[in-house]
């Protein structure tokens, strides 16, 4: 419980240099703050318990989905671009 609430404050420190940096990362560092918050909140809360037995499949699977998603966007965001091509000699 509190590992994920010093987790949350640690990644917003992160995010808050980044963004004083102009990094790009800056979205996915807070991005990932709210992640930590919200599983922390829940830790403490324990929504996921409420909603296993209302939820026909696990609330593991639409989570699933949202990660790969995320990895994919950083993983799209990360490609380093290609140079532009030189012009012909003439």
């Amino acid at each position: 419980m509190i590992e994920l609430s010093l987790a949350s404050a640690l990644l917003f420190l992160v995010a808050k240099r980044k963004r004083a940096d102009r990094d790009r990362w800056t979205s996915y560092w807070y991005l990932l703050t709210l992640g930590f918050a919200v599983l922390s909140v829940d830790e403490i809360a324990g929504f996921h318990e409420l909603l296993n037995p209302k939820i026909s499949m696990s609330w593991v699977i639409p989570a699933g989905i949202v990660v790969a998603i995320f990895i994919g966007k950083a993983a799209k965001k990360a490609e380093p671009e290609a140079p532009e091509p030189e012009a012909a000699p003439k």
